[in-house]
């Protein structure tokens, strides 16, 4: 505080209101932080005006969002309405910042996401259902922001009593901002001269001006706020959104055309509890769990970590996370519910839904589990293509990528020729789809985007992928050639995977035990491919056993192509096959085992979850590192 308040007669010195707005909000922080709300509130609201007048948007929204956390205890309803003024300018900003230097897109991200989900997870406390749907997809859109190519702006829902407050919210704000406007033009004007007993005059008449302003502006706030504090009627009442409409019809025409009754669950990794938002094709309801971010995340990485290695037991980690992700909405599922499409957020990110353990069953026993990133009705009913040719590409061999001054180490994939044998035929080979394949040398960039514009429904590359949180140029997919495709690439090839039902990527590396991680590359490249034409995208969430992944990406073509089921059907089916021991014959070392332990070792696990998993003989495969690393999203029909 003493020195905000050394700083903030320097900036009114010079005439900096940029530099005044800041400090007067810093130290409006500062009240905050001590308890002292309404001093808080007092220095947020001189603040305002100036980041306004000097068109700053960010620190505009930076004041809306102190604004919307002060009233978010006493009066939640009118901090929402300052929560969606913040989102609002963010998502302006949002299509301003492109072209700007990557660093800075990035940086502007990472500090925006806090305002969607805080706003997020108060709607949700208020049982808003369908305007938190609305922020939560504008939360994926904006983790997004860095994989698109063209930038989409949408203000957020009002309400009737929200939409009157904004009119007169803003022209109140436009009246001070002009008034002070004018004052700062007219000492422009006098410059750093002596003024004239005239000019005096007329500074000391406009600053009157822009003080009624002032008190006029702080009235009508102080009447607003008044104005939302009783219980809430007609005029609180849900604004039409198409978010929900658009996504509940997608469910009614999917359940109907696949004969399964499917909802959508947005999950929200909240500050201080763990909330899921619930679509059915007639119903909206939340459930939540008193779990930290902190240590929701920590379990969730656990989990992964022991899943990434056959060496250890993950039911006690994966029935924990059960109970606090699944546990609380389990029981209000429609009694029919045979497909669940998962929006995750977080850590939460990287775990496989159906690794998920009650007790007795892990949950793809009991469900189909697909990942959606955009709750996008044609996306999600797009139908599958009739032709059900495909093509395959691969590589077999180690290579060591040198890429923006980092060096990665790619690992041989000896199995790969066996995977592509059992999935595509040939005079010579067994496979389940009729297609090309490029092998090794023959899978180039060049003949990759070639053969890509035949456009064959089935696409299956069986080679590293490395995911960069965040960073396109470093994130990337090894060519058979040794040479690196990056996000950066792909992006610029227009309609790169136009006519693809399905894209599937059989080995690659997420960023899981990185600090800062938090799942958004895998979702940020599925959303990718889909903006580039793909009707879905299949990945796995970690390199795995070669011979498990030859043998379930056989039996899930089949199941799809040959055996009439869904691409969801398909992979669970697939799944279910390794984990009951239908496929018998028994693993040899895996090729990435020690890699998998290297990067396990990396994050620290509860030495009671530690627990050795005990193989059976007549299931080789149940461990969930072998059937579950597989993650279908998007089009699951």
């Amino acid at each position: 505080m003493k020195f905000h308040n050394e700083s903030l007669p320097l900036s009114r010195a010079v005439g900096d209101r940029g530099r005044e707005a800041v400090t007067l909000n810093n130290i409006g922080l500062v009240y905050s932080a001590l308890g002292e709300q309404q001093q808080a509130l007092k220095f947020y609201n001189e603040s305002l005006p100036l980041s306004r007048a000097v068109g700053n948007k960010r620190a505009e929204a930076v004041t809306l969002n102190n604004l919307f956390s002060s009233f978010a205890p006493d009066n939640p309803r009118f901090g929402v309405f300052y929560g969606k003024q913040s989102v609002n300018s963010l998502q302006i900003l949002r299509s301003n910042v492109q072209g700007l230097d990557k660093n800075i897109q990035q940086t502007f991200l990472k500090s925006i996401g806090g305002h969607y989900r805080r706003l997020a997870d108060a709607l949700f406390k208020q049982k808003r259902f369908a305007e938190t749907q609305q922020v939560l997809n504008l939360f994926k859109d904006q983790q997004f922001f860095d994989f698109k190519s063209k930038q989409e702006t949408a203000p957020l829902a009002l309400t009737e009593r929200e939409s009157a407050l904004a009119g007169g919210f803003n022209n109140k704000l436009e009246t001070v901002v002009a008034a002070m406007r004018k004052v700062d033009e007219f000492k422009r004007g006098v410059g750093t001269r002596q003024p004239t007993a005239a000019e005096t005059d007329q500074v000391k008449a406009l600053e009157k001006i822009l003080g009624s302003a002032n008190t006029d502006y702080l009235a009508f706030l102080k009447k607003a706020e008044a104005e939302f504090a009783p219980p809430p009627d007609e005029k609180d009442k849900e604004p039409e959104v198409a978010d929900v409409s658009e996504l509940q019809n997608a469910l009614k025409e999917t359940s109907a055309t696949t004969k399964q009754n499917t909802v959508a669950v947005y999950t929200l990794v909240g500050e201080d509890n763990y909330s899921a938002l619930v679509v059915t094709q007639n119903d909206v309801f939340s459930v939540s769990a008193p779990v930290k971010a902190a240590d929701l995340n920590k379990k969730a990485l656990q989990l992964w970590s022991l899943l990434r290695s056959p060496k250890y037991d993950p039911q006690p980690a994966a029935n924990e996370l059960y109970k606090l992700v699944f546990g609380p909405l389990e029981s209000k599922l429609p009694k029919d519910t045979k497909t669940i499409l998962w929006s995750l957020d977080g850590s939460l990110r990287y775990i496989p839904m159906g690794a998920l353990y009650d007790g007795e069953k892990y949950l793809v026993e009991r469900y189909n589990n697909v990942v959606f990133t955009r709750a996008d009705k044609e996306r999600l009913t797009r139908e599958r293509s009739k032709n059900v040719s495909g093509v395959g590409m691969g590589s077999s061999e180690a290579h060591t990528v040198d890429l923006a001054g980092a060096k990665f180490e790619a690992s041989a994939l000896p199995a790969v020729q066996t995977e592509m044998k059992n999935i595509f035929r040939s005079a010579v080979w067994p496979g389940v789809l009729s297609g090309d394949v490029l092998l090794d040398r023959q899978f180039t960039r060049a003949a990759m985007l070639t053969t890509l514009k035949n456009q064959r429904p089935l696409v299956h590359i069986a080679s590293h992928f490395k995911f960069e949180p965040g960073d396109e140029a470093r994130s990337f997919l090894l060519l058979g050639d040794g040479t690196p495709f990056t996000l950066d690439q792909m992006k610029n090839e227009k309609d790169l995977f136009k006519g693809v039902d399905l894209l599937t990527l059989s080995a690659c590396q997420t960023a899981a035990q990185r600090p800062d991680a938090n799942g958004r590359e895998v979702d940020g490249f599925a959303e990718l491919a889909q903006r580039l034409g793909a009707g879905a995208v299949m990945a796995s969430l970690w390199e795995v056993s070669d011979e498990s992944t030859a043998e379930l990406m056989s039996r899930f073509y089949r199941g799809y192509v040959n055996g009439g089921l869904n691409k969801a059907d398909a992979i669970r089916q697939a799944q279910l096959a390794l984990l009951k021991g239908e496929y018998k014959t028994a693993p040899t070392v895996q090729r990435q085992l020690t890699q998998n332990d290297k990067d396990a070792a990396s994050i620290k696990i509860d030495p009671a979850k530690l627990i050795p998993f005990k193989p059976k003989k007549n299931a080789p495969y149940a461990h969930p590192y072998y059937w579950s690393p597989f993650v279908l999203i998007g089009n699951w029909k």
